[in-house]
C-alpha cells in the first residue's frame, strides 16, 4: 500500500465542499496561506491532520484512512 493516498489527499477539495468551506476559509482556520492548502492536503503528519479533523468536524480516522477503503464509506461528514 506504499502507493496508496490518503482519504484526505484524495478527496480533500470534495470534503471541504461537504462541509461548506472554501480552501481560504480552511486555510484561515489552518494558520496557513491559501496556496498552501493542497500541499496540506497530501501531508502524512499527524499532528496537521488531527487540526485539519477539528476544523472540519470530522473524525481524524476519516482523513487517515486509505481512499479505497470501504469502511470509510460509514462515517457521516456532513
Amino acid at each position: 500500500m506504499e502507493d496508496a493516498k490518503l482519504y484526505f489527499e484524495e478527496r480533500g477539495e470534495q470534503l471541504l465542499r461537504a462541509r461548506g468551506m472554501t480552501k481560504a476559509r480552511f486555510a484561515r482556520q489552518m494558520g496557513i496561506h491559501r496556496q498552501n492548502v493542497n500541499q496540506l492536503f497530501t501531508t502524512k503528519n499527524v499532528v496537521v491532520l488531527r487540526e485539519a479533523a477539528r476544523v472540519l468536524e470530522v473524525p481524524l480516522e476519516l482523513l487517515i484512512s486509505y481512499a479505497d477503503d470501504p469502511l470509510k464509506d460509514h462515517v457521516k461528514v456532513a
